[in-house]
């Protein structure tokens, strides 16, 4: 009987002490409405960048993206409720071709890189379907507002087509950094810009970056350049192929630029009709981006968001 008695006690002990070594590795670091971003969930975020952005796992680099990994959280956190409000599933059909770029055509390897490292590669896949999610619910939200004059269009191509002139395009990389009113932009600049130059703008982008575009290292593809707005083609045109533009200021952000470079072609008669699809999208797909910080920041002030 002192033998069961003992043995119970001793269960109870271990499910307890282990509860509280859970609790106490995994605590509630920020509530965003009904959600909350947890220790371990920041702990993974951070990992995960390190990790794509090919960085050591010290305290040094932890310490320096960790003010950036919680941000991207609560914004993650604020997606979600907002998908949940719309009754939306989370996107699937996009992962397996994202997956496939990040890793380099290596999944099977990736998933290895992320056990092997202790990273929750389940919380990283689920961070893409909310991504893609989000885009597909700002695509709903905003598609009517987002109207794109045709005839402009159709006129830039009549006028290529008449005087037989090139097209222009600029293959692009972008690192989108959080400023609030009281963060020392100067500071944040200079820390960027060295970090840049010692391991890249790619790494940059994927480590700091708040841009969705972070998870391709920063890429945003072939861009044509009458989809670009007046100041970034300002900005680019001036720019030689390997440079990086000086920070383009927004409201509550800091935009770096890479060109990475530049092309010019004739369009055949046959591809007049993709050129012109092409160059809707990329529009389409800027106002869409404006429509998303939008949305967040609105969400932000309509959302509690306690830090513990």
């Amino acid at each position: 009987m002192i033998n069961l008695l003992f043995r119970v006690l001793i269960l109870f002990f271990f499910i307890n002490y282990t509860s509280f070594l859970f609790a106490s590795q995994n605590k509630i670091i920020a509530k965003v409405g009904e959600k909350i971003v947890t220790s371990y969930e920041l702990k993974n975020k951070i990992k995960t960048s390190l990790l794509l952005s090919n960085q050591k796992f010290n305290q040094e680099n932890i310490n320096k993206i960790k003010g950036q990994a919680l941000f991207t959280l609560v914004n993650l956190k604020l997606k979600q409720i907002e998908i949940k409000k719309f009754n939306l599933d989370l996107e699937n059909a996009n992962i397996q071709n994202q997956l496939s770029s990040i890793s380099s055509n290596d999944i099977p390897g990736l998933k290895t890189k992320f056990r092997e490292n202790d990273i929750s590669f389940d919380l990283f896949n689920e961070e893409l379907k909310t991504e893609f999610t989000w885009q597909k619910l700002v695509i709903s939200l905003y598609n009517e507002k987002v109207d794109i004059n045709e005839n402009d269009i159709i006129e830039q191509i009549k006028k290529l087509r008449e005087n037989q002139l090139n097209i222009e395009e600029y293959k692009i990389s972008e690192i989108e950094l959080f400023v609030d009113s009281g963060s020392n932009k100067k500071e944040i600049v200079n820390f960027i810009s060295n970090y840049i130059k010692k391991f890249g703008f790619e790494n940059a982008a994927t480590k700091y970056s708040i841009s969705s575009s972070a998870t391709k290292k920063g890429d945003l593809g072939w861009v044509n350049t009458k989809a670009l707005s007046k100041e970034v083609f300002g900005i680019l045109s001036n720019m030689e192929i390997g440079d990086i533009s000086k920070p383009i200021k927004s409201n509550n952000s800091l935009l770096f630029l890479k060109l990475a470079d530049k092309r010019k072609k004739k369009l055949s008669d046959n591809e007049l009709k993709f050129y012109k699809e092409n160059l809707i999208a990329q529009k389409k797909n800027e106002l869409f981006n404006l429509y998303s910080k939008s949305h967040i920041s609105k969400l932000k002030n309509n959302t509690l968001i306690e830090y513990k």
